[in-house]
C-alpha cells in the first residue's frame, strides 16, 4: 500500500481500491493490526488539558499577585525583612491556591472527553460490525447513514440522495450534493462532491465508501494546530461573574486609594499607608470568584459524567438546574428499549410472511466476535424473531433487496424494495394506523386493524404494522411510498418494560417542582399507558396528537398545554413548535432527541438531551449527552445543576462576606483619629492563612446534602437576596466590629491587646458564617452544619491558623499580637455567634419577603 496517497478524488475507483490494498468486502483483521501500527489510531493530537506552565503564567501574571510584587520590593528595599518575608510567602500561597482551583477545573473538564466514544459502521471480514471511531485505517470499507458523522476522509464506492453539512470545513452553509466518478485534481476542496471529510456530517441519505486518510492525514487534521490553539469562548454566567468581581474590585480599589489619600493626609509615613492601603485593597477584592465558579462548573459537569450525563457545553450544567419542564421521549428514555416480539398477527399469508418482510426493513450489524446485533431496539427484537427461525433465514437469503429506504421520522416508516420468486415487490414497516391510510382493503377490514392497534396500545404495547405491494419492473420506486394501494399483512407486536427507576424519579422531580410531559412518535393509546404506569396521568390530563397540534392555532394550544399529558405521533417539526410555545409560556425546557430531524428542537430548548444512542447530529445540537439513555439521568442533571446554582451563590455570599470590614476599620480609624485597629501583616494573614480554606470547600459540596426544593432557584448569582447576605450584613458586622472597638479604647483597655482581639474577631467571625452560608434558602437548623467535611475542615484549618497567630510566640513577633485572656476569647465567639444569628436572620426577612 503507498504510504500517502496523492489527490484520491482523481482515481478511477478500481485503482484506487488497489492502491489501498482493499477491496468492497473489506479489510481483515491482520490488516487492521498492521496498518494501526503504521498509521497510529484515526484521532487528532487535541486536548483541552492547559499546560501546566500556562497555568502558573497566569496566576503569576494576575493583577493582585503584581500589587503584592509591589508592597514585597517596597519591604524589602526598605529593610523590613519581616514584612517582605511575610508578603512572599503571601504570594506564594496566592499563586498556589490559584493554579489548584485553575488545574482541578481544567482537569475536570479534560476528563469528559473520556465519557463520549463515536461508533462507526464499516465493513470487516466481509460483514458488518460496529467500531470504535479511532480503530479506523485507510482502506476500511465504511457504511454512513443519515445523522452520522464522517470520521475520517473517505472515497465515495456508493452514494444515494447523499448531501453532506461541511460547514466546519469549508464555512458553506448549505449541505454539498455528493455523486460518484471522478474529479479534476486542482477542484477545489468544497468541490469534491466524490469525497466526504472527516468531522463533517451527513445530512441526507446513504452512502459506503473507503477511507483513505486517518487522523492527522485528514483535512481537518491538517488544521488541527488551528483549532487547538483556538480559546475556548466562556459561558454567559463566567463573563458575567467575571464583569461583578472587577466592577466591585474597581470599586474597592478606589475605597483602598481613598484609605491611602486620607492616611498620607492624617500624616501617616508613606510606606507605612501605602503598605497598609495594599492590604487592605488586595484582602478586600474578590479577584478568585471567577476561578472558583470555574471550579464549581467543572466539578459540577465531572459529578454528572460520572452519573452517565456529559455536558458538552460548560454552561448547561448551569441551566440544567434551572429547568422547569422536561419534554421527554418515551421508548428508551421512560422503557428499558429491550423490546421484546410478543405476537405476529397475519391478515394475508402467514406469520412468517409478516416477519421475512419486516426483516428485510431492518439496517442491522452483527459483532463478528461477540455475535451482538447493533441498531435500534425494534430492529433488534425483529432480527432476533428472524434469526430464532432457520427456515426464515434461508428464505430470506433467495431475497434480493434492491433499494432501501430508511426510517423517517417525518413519513414514520421505512420501506424497501426487493425481488423474489420473479416479482418486484415494495414492502413498508412502520406506524400501524399511519400506514391504514395507504392500503385497499376494504372499510370493514381496516375498521378491524384499527380497533385491534387501539387495543393493543392501550394494553402498554408498541405495535408495528406492514404493508406490501407488487409492482412493475419499471415503476419508479421513489413514487411508491406515497400510493395508497397497498395490502396490509399483518401487525407485530412488542413489549417494553417501563424502567424500574422511572416512577420513583418522575415523582421525586415533580415533587422538586419539574413537570415532565410525554413526546413521541408512539401511539396515543401506548403513550398513555405508559403515562399512567410511571404516575404522570392524572383525572383532568389530555393526550395530543400530532394531527391536533396541525388543526390548532397556538393560541388554541397555548391553552391546553398546561393539562396535556402526552403528546403522541408527534413530528420532529411538532415538537419544535412545542419547545417555543412551552418557552413562550415561560418555562425553561428540557427536551430529549435523538434523530437527525430533532436537532432543531434540542438547540431552540434551555436544555438540548441528546441520548447516547443517538444520532451524531443529534450529539451535536444537545448541550447534554445521556449515555445510559435513562430518564433517571435527566432527573439527576437537574438536581446537580441545583447543586451547582446553590454553591455558587455560596461562594459568592463568602467571598464578599468580609470585603468591608478592612474598608471600615482602617478607613473610620483614620477619619476620627483612633490608632489603626490592624496592621498590614494581619489583614494579608486573614486572607491568605485564614479564610481562603472554607471558600475552596464550598465546591465540594454534594448535590444531595439538602434533600431537593420544591422550587427551581434562581439563576441570578446577584440578586437583592444575596446583596442582603453580603452588602447590607456586611456593613452591619463590619459597624459592630469597628463600634466594638472604638468602645474597648475608650474603656481605657491596652492598645496591642485590643487590636489583637480586634484581628482574631475580624478573622474568625466569618469561619462561623461558613456553616450557614452553605445553604441560604434554610434555617441552620434544620440541616447538619458539619454535613461537608472539606468545609468543616477548612474551618478548623481557619481557626487554627488565626490561634497560632495569637499565642505563638515567633507568630506574635510577627503580627504583632499578644496572647488574649479566655474572657476575651468568648468576646471573639460572642461576636462570632451575633454574626450568625443576624445572617440566619436575614435568611428569615428574605424567605418571608
Amino acid at each position: 500500500m503507498k504510504d500517502m496517497l496523492q489527490a484520491p478524488w482523481t482515481e478511477p475507483l478500481n485503482t484506487l481500491i488497489h492502491n489501498l490494498e482493499s477491496n468492497e468486502d473489506g479489510l481483515t483483521d491482520e490488516d487492521v493490526k498492521k496498518r494501526l501500527k503504521k498509521y497510529g489510531k484515526n484521532s487528532i493530537r487535541q486536548s483541552t488539558k492547559v499546560s501546566i506552565v500556562k497555568l502558573l503564567a497566569h496566576q503569576i501574571l494576575n493583577p493582585l499577585v503584581g500589587v503584592l510584587v509591589i508592597a514585597f520590593l517596597l519591604s524589602f528595599f526598605l529593610d523590613k525583612t519581616t514584612e517582605a518575608i511575610f508578603v512572599g510567602v503571601a504570594i506564594l500561597v496566592n499563586i498556589f491556591l490559584g493554579f489548584f482551583q485553575e488545574y482541578k477545573a481544567n482537569n475536570a473538564i479534560a476528563k469528559l472527553e473520556k465519557y463520549i466514544t463515536h461508533k462507526t459502521r464499516v465493513r470487516r471480514n466481509g460483514s458488518v460490525t460496529y467500531i470504535n471511531s479511532y480503530e479506523i485505517v485507510p482502506g476500511d470499507v465504511v457504511l454512513l447513514r443519515q445523522g452520522n458523522r464522517i470520521p475520517a476522509d473517505i472515497r465515495l464506492i456508493k452514494a444515494k440522495g447523499v448531501e453532506a453539512d461541511e460547514a466546519i470545513l469549508t464555512g458553506e452553509s448549505l449541505a454539498v450534493k455528493k455523486e460518484l466518478g471522478e474529479i479534476a485534481q486542482d477542484t477545489p476542496l468544497g468541490d469534491r462532491t466524490n469525497m466526504v471529510w472527516g468531522g463533517t456530517i451527513l445530512t441526507v441519505g446513504e452512502a459506503e465508501g473507503v477511507v483513505v486518510a486517518t487522523g492527522e492525514d485528514t483535512e481537518i487534521g491538517k488544521i488541527a494546530e488551528l483549532v487547538e490553539n483556538a480559546e475556548e469562548d466562556r459561558t454567559p454566567l463566567e463573563q458575567a461573574v467575571s464583569r461583578l468581581a472587577k466592577i466591585i474590585s474597581l470599586i474597592l480599589i478606589v475605597l483602598g486609594l481613598f484609605i491611602f489619600g486620607i492616611g498620607l493626609y492624617a500624616g501617616f509615613p508613606v510606606t507605612e499607608i501605602l503598605l497598609l492601603a495594599i492590604a487592605v485593597i488586595v484582602s478586600a477584592v474578590p479577584e478568585s470568584m471567577p476561578i472558583a465558579m470555574s471550579v464549581v462548573l467543572a466539578i459540577g459537569a465531572e459529578t454528572l459524567a460520572k452519573k452517565q450525563g456529559v455536558v458538552r457545553k460548560m454552561s448547561a450544567t448551569e441551566t440544567l438546574g434551572g429547568t422547569t419542564l422536561i419534554l421527554t421521549d418515551k421508548t428508551g428514555t421512560l422503557t428499558e428499549a429491550s423490546l421484546k416480539l410478543v405476537h405476529v398477527d397475519a391478515f394475508h399469508g402467514t406469520e412468517d410472511d409478516v416477519l421475512l418482510e419486516a426483516g428485510l426493513n431492518i439496517d442491522i450489524a452483527k459483532n463478528p466476535e461477540t455475535k451482538e446485533l447493533s441498531g435500534r431496539p425494534v430492529e433488534r427484537a425483529i432480527a432476533h424473531a428472524v434469526e430464532s427461525k432457520p427456515g426464515l433465514v434461508e428464505i430470506s437469503k433467495q431475497m434480493k433487496v434492491l433499494e432501501m429506504f430508511p426510517f423517517d421520522s417525518s413519513y414514520k416508516f421505512s420501506a424497501v424494495v426487493f425481488s423474489y420468486d420473479n416479482q418486484k415487490i415494495v414492502s413498508l414497516l412502520g406506524a400501524p394506523d399511519v400506514l391504514l391510510e395507504k392500503v385497499s382493503d376494504n372499510q370493514t377490514v381496516v375498521a378491524d386493524i384499527k380497533q385491534n392497534i387501539t387495543t393493543y396500545a392501550e394494553n402498554g404495547e408498541r405495535v408495528l404494522g406492514v404493508v406490501s405491494h407488487v409492482v412493475a419492473d419499471d415503476t419508479k420506486v421513489s413514487d411508491l411510498v406515497t400510493q395508497n394501494n397497498f395490502t396490509y399483512q399483518g401487525l407485530i407486536r412488542f413489549r417494553d418494560p417501563v424502567r424500574e427507576t422511572v416512577p420513583a424519579a418522575v415523582k421525586e422531580i415533580g415533587e422538586a417542582g419539574v413537570r415532565t410531559v410525554i413526546v413521541t412518535g408512539d401511539h396515543p393509546g401506548t403513550a398513555k399507558a405508559v403515562a399512567q404506569e410511571i404516575g404522570l396521568w392524572k383525572k383532568d390530563s389530555l393526550v395530543i396528537t400530532g394531527a391536533d397540534i396541525e388543526d390548532m392555532t397556538d393560541t388554541e394550544l397555548l391553552f391546553k398545554l398546561d393539562r396535556a399529558t402526552v403528546f403522541a405521533r408527534v413530528t420532529p417539526e411538532h415538537k419544535l413548535r412545542l419547545v417555543e410555545l412551552y418557552t413562550k409560556q415561560g418555562e425553561v425546557v428540557a427536551v430529549t432527541g435523538d434523530g437527525v430531524n430533532d436537532a432543531p428542537a434540542l438547540k431552540r430548548a434551555a436544555i438540548g438531551v441528546a441520548m447516547g444512542a443517538g444520532t451524531d447530529v443529534a450529539h451535536a445540537s444537545s448541550d447534554l449527552i445521556v449515555l445510559n439513555n435513562n430518564f433517571e439521568t435527566i432527573v439527576e442533571a437537574i438536581f446537580e445543576g441545583r447543586n451547582v446554582l446553590r454553591k455558587m451563590r455560596s461562594v459568592i455570599t463568602y467571598l464578599l462576606a468580609d470585603s468591608f470590614d478592612e474598608l471600615m476599620l482602617v478607613g473610620g480609624s483614620i477619619i476620627i483619629s483612633l490608632p489603626l485597629p490592624l496592621t498590614a501583616l494581619q489583614i494579608l494573614f486573614v486572607k491568605f492563612f485564614a479564610d481562603i480554606f472554607p471558600a475552596m470547600a464550598f465546591t465540594f459540596e454534594r448535590s444531595d446534602a439538602f434533600g431537593h426544593s420544591k422550587h427551581p432557584p434562581k439563576t441570578n448569582l446577584f440578586d437583592k437576596k444575596i446583596r442582603l447576605f453580603t452588602v447590607w450584613r456586611g456593613l452591619l458586622s463590619s459597624m459592630v466590629l469597628f463600634v466594638t472597638y472604638i468602645v474597648l479604647l475608650r474603656m481605657g483597655f491596652d492598645e496591642t491587646l485590643v487590636r489583637t482581639f480586634t484581628f482574631t474577631a475580624f478573622a474568625s467571625y466569618i469561619l462561623f458564617l461558613a456553616f450557614s452560608m452553605r445553604n441560604l434558602e434554610r434555617s441552620i437548623l434544620s440541616y447538619n452544619p458539619f454535613g461537608n467535611w472539606w468545609l468543616t475542615g477548612g474551618v478548623l484549618l481557619g481557626f487554627s491558623t488565626t490561634a497560632l497567630a495569637v499565642y505563638m510566640p515567633f507568630m506574635q513577633n510577627i503580627l504583632g499580637t499578644v496572647a488574649l485572656p479566655p474572657i476575651w476569647l468568648l468576646g471573639v465567639i460572642a461576636i462570632g455567634i451575633t454574626n450568625l444569628i443576624v445572617i440566619e436572620l436575614f435568611k428569615k426577612f428574605a424567605k418571608q419577603r
